[in-house]
């Protein structure tokens, strides 16, 4: 296949956590909640407020501080983020116009470019200490941009305004190059709806940086290899220099993609996409670089899906599609088919039903975890399978793993001795990071890689809990898969990682990730390849054939939109 782009309490916090709109139980932090009083949430998929212990919503004012002290802290870590860069961009305040109620705005869509923007060669500075006071309201002057990241000594500037008109915007930003000898300036212009807002900023980022590589994508048509394909793609060497990419199709998705899945659901030798959001899973086929909606199920108003995936396990030559929801304070999965439109084959079961897969080739198997009110996850993981009658019934119970991520666990030989082994995320951080553990098949530990892979802005909040605390997180971490990104006839292991925005204390938010290939050396793992950044939380991933498919989700710096997804895939 085509190379893919090769690169080597304080109490008030925990009082932020609101509650699950069905279990009533915690869910997740909403950092980014603009002064209003809205219920959509900050993560995608997720619905967040702010409440007081006696249940009535704070003052505007509240919002506002909570707001302002964030935005605060994550320019804070913003600043003292260490990243070998070799350019530097001047990241300057974006004049407003608009009603004072959206005031937050520029300063919401400078945190995101910040974040969107640093990383892969640049980095983002702060010019606090050489704005006069008309300046913090905004830079829209080239003259002035240039006075300004001159005196910073900074590589390039990015400036400009917001105007709010009606239920859209409309974004004027510019990017000034400075390593010229005279400066250069690029403009981009867009009106937008506010659902096209935050990917509307993806893609300019996207042109930004191009435009400091050297190159503007917008006026580039192909997406195949061209003559540097050894050295572009998804993947990029670890020591090579990092550059723009595209991927071969792309598809918008309104809500969060929490999970995905690829499979030949009605027998007619092309794939259908399975995407899943916290209220709806969504079958798709492919057309040429885009995606069609086929067909979309909703969740109930007491449901809430968690993880999707799919396999023929029952033997009939039509894979199950095998959906996990959040439902009455506990996991249960129901079971469906699609032959062209949507057939419930079982009722809810209690409990998490996943798709292992055995990446050399083998059979799949379906895996069972039981689930409580107490526990999300609870006892063995067991092999399942379907008697005479169509129902589940239980097999035997795969080896004690201690601290593997269940919906992360695959098999694969990845030592290459003939005998597949399980690999898997092991136990999460208060960061959410997690490393990724090998057993043998009898369970022994027998390789560690002790770096920060995972983490995800999807999980639930349930479970026992301190009087005073917040209830654990659950993480519904991404798939491991594995592909042979060099061409050189060995698969490499791809894991997803994650960049936190801010984390530490059980308080975590993703807003761009990797995917990372792990090669073997000897009984170590290692890694080989990492892709460029990818400017949403990834979620998800499958490889099906030669093409990998990736889920992200957008994290939201306002109140404008849910959380919007995305699906990406490379071949």
């Amino acid at each position: 296949m085509t190379t893919l782009f090769l690169e080597k309490s304080s109490k008030e916090i925990i009082d932020g956590f609101t509650k699950n709109r069905h279990s009533g139980e915690n869910r997740s932090p909403d950092i980014y909640k603009p002064a209003k009083e809205l219920d959509s949430g900050a993560c995608p998929g997720l619905r967040s407020g702010i409440r007081r212990n006696d249940g009535k919503r704070p003052s505007r004012n509240f919002y506002e501080v909570v707001f302002v002290g964030f935005v605060a802290i994550l320019l804070t870590l913003l600043s003292f983020h260490v990243i070998a860069a070799n350019k530097t961009v001047a990241l300057l305040p974006l004049q407003v116009y608009a009603d004072p109620s959206k005031a937050y705005l520029g300063q919401g869509i400078r945190t995101m470019l910040a974040s969107r923007l640093s990383g892969e060669g640049l980095e983002v500075i702060t010019p606090d200490s050489v704005l006069s006071g008309a300046d913090k309201q905004g830079v829209t002057s080239e003259q002035r941009a240039e006075e300004i990241a001159r005196l910073l000594k900074a590589n390039y500037a990015v400036f400009g305004s917001v105007t709010s008109l009606g239920t859209g915007y409309s974004l004027d930003l510019s990017f000034m190059d400075l390593t010229k000898d005279k400066s250069v300036v690029t403009k981009v212009s867009e009106g937008v709806t506010e659902d096209q807002l935050i990917p509307k900023l993806s893609d300019i980022v996207y042109d930004f940086r191009a435009v400091a590589a050297g190159v503007d994508i917008r006026k580039q048509k192909s997406v195949g290899p061209g003559p540097e394909e050894d050295a572009k793609g998804l993947f990029f060497k670890k020591t090579a220099e990092s550059s723009a990419f595209r991927p071969t199709g792309r598809a918008s998705v309104k809500a969060g993609v929490m999970s995905l899945d690829v499979g030949d659901l009605d027998g007619d030798g092309q794939p259908e996409i399975i995407a899943m959001s916290r209220e709806a899973l969504m079958i798709y086929n492919r057309k040429e670089k885009a995606l069609v909606l086929k067909e979309t199920l909703r969740a109930d108003r007491t449901d809430e899906f968690l993880k999707v995936s799919v396999a023929d396990i029952d033997g009939n030559g039509r894979p199950e599609i095998y959906l996990v929801g959040f439902y009455g304070k506990r996991a249960q999965t129901s079971v469906w088919e699609w032959p062209g439109k949507l057939a419930r084959k079982l009722d809810r079961q209690n409990g998490h039903f996943h798709v292992l897969r055995n990446q050399g080739g083998g059979q799949p198997i379906l895996i069972f975890q039981d689930s409580g009110i107490d526990n999300l996850f609870m006892g063995k993981i067991w092999q399942m399978g379907y008697d005479q009658g169509g129902k589940l019934v239980r097999k035997d119970p795969l080896p004690e793993m201690k601290g593997a991520q269940f919906y992360t666990l695959t098999l694969f030989d990845y030592d290459r001795d003939g005998k597949s082994e399980y690999l898997a995320l092991g136990e999460p951080g208060l960061d959410h990071s997690a490393p990724l553990q090998v057993w043998n098949l009898e369970g022994n530990p027998i390789a560690k890689l002790d770096e920060k892979l995972g983490g995800t802005n999807n999980f639930i909040r349930t479970g026992k809990k301190n009087p005073d605390d917040q209830p654990p997180a659950n993480l519904v971490n991404g798939k491991i898969a594995v592909m042979d990104v060099d061409n050189d006839g060995k698969k490499e292991i791809l894991v997803i990682s994650n960049n936190p925005l801010m984390g530490k204390i059980d308080f975590v938010i993703y807003y761009d990730g990797s995917i990372i290939a792990l090669k073997t050396e000897g009984s170590s793992l290692v890694q080989a390849y990492k892709s460029g950044k990818i400017k949403y939380c990834l979620t998800d991933m499958q490889v099906y054939g030669e093409t990998l498919y990736i889920a992200g989700a957008e994290g939201e710096i306002t109140d404008l939109v849910e959380g919007a997804g995305r699906i990406m895939w490379y071949e």
